[in-house]
This record gives structure tokens, sequence and C-alpha cells, in this order.
């Protein structure tokens, strides 16, 4: 009997100071009580949609009180991986998600096109290497036109045209307008 009294006792104490924490912390952020209205109200479907928002609110609510950082609901959501596990947010784990694979499509792309425009600027140094300006260039290809243009009697085409792309690239990184 005096457990279950203790006990009540300390549930009331947590209850208040949550209350007061809760009022303090919507003073000092007047936006979260709009986004716990629009969540509690327009997001969660139903009741036990609700207290499962109520839990991670609170987590929420505690994280700010600590924290000594303001931070949305979201990122906060975010951050703690919530969306993992929340049946009432759906759509904001379903964003997330697909963020996350369009992030990632998108540093992978981000990769590769590094990667060949590496390639490309090492297959540059190949032929054209030491030039410094736009005449350098010029006379480089033009002597390199004399060793392996295709009317040449050793004359090779893919390194003619490769030797070609070089050049024009190298061109307009020069500025050469001819």
């Amino acid at each position: 009997m005096k457990r279950a009294k203790n006990r009540q006792k300390l549930e009331e104490e947590v209850f208040i100071n949550y209350e007061m924490m809760k009022e303090r912390l919507y003073k000092q952020y007047p936006e979260i009580g709009k986004q716990y209205h629009y969540y509690k109200v327009s997001i969660c479907k139903n009741e036990k949609e609700q207290e499962e928002f109520e839990l991670d609110w609170k987590k929420y609510l505690y994280y700010l009180d600590t924290a000594g950082t303001f931070c949305t609901f979201n990122s906060f959501f975010e951050d703690k991986g919530l969306y993992k596990s929340s049946s009432y947010n759906t759509e904001f784990a379903n964003e997330w998600k697909q963020r996350q694979f369009k992030s990632h499509q998108d540093n992978a792309s981000a990769e590769q096109e590094k990667e060949t425009e590496e390639k490309m600027n090492e297959r540059h140094i190949i032929y054209f290497a030491g030039v410094q300006d736009a005449e350098a260039l010029k006379k480089r290809y033009h002597d390199l036109l004399k060793i392996y243009h295709p009317d040449n009697q050793n004359g090779e085409v893919g390194t003619m045209q490769q030797i070609q792309q070089e050049y024009e690239y190298l061109k307009t990184c020069l500025g050469d307008k001819s």
C-alpha cells in the first residue's frame, strides 16, 4: 500500500515537472506549440498513433530542455531515427526514405562525374603535358598532327581522335578562340 502511494506521488511529481518544462519551452519557442497541435490533430489518425506521438513529443521536449539548442520536431524525429518505428508519421518517414535514396543516388552520380573528370584530366596530360598557354597548345597540336595524322604512313585514327578531343578541351580551358 505504501509503495503504491509512493509510486503515485512520484508519478505526480514527474507529471508536474513535465508540465512546467512544457510551459517554459512553449513560452521560449512559441512555434513548437503549433507543431504539437498540427501533429496531434492533422497527422495522428487514431488513439494509438496519438499515444505514440505523445511519447515522442515528451522525448523531444526533454531534448530541447537539455540540449540548449533549438531544432524542429521533424529534425529531432529524423536525427533520433524515430521514423523507423513510427506509425503516426508515415508520410514523413516515406519522404525521409526518398530523400535518403535520392541523396545516395546524387552522391553516386557526383562521384561518377568526378571520376570521369579526373580521368579526362589525366588523359589531357598524356599528349599536352607542360602546355601552359594557347600558343604552346597550338604548336604542340601541329607537332602531334605531323606524327599521328591518318594521312601519314604511320598515322593512327584512334590516337588522332583522342588528341583532337584533348586539344578542343584544353583550347576552351586556356581561352583560345581560334
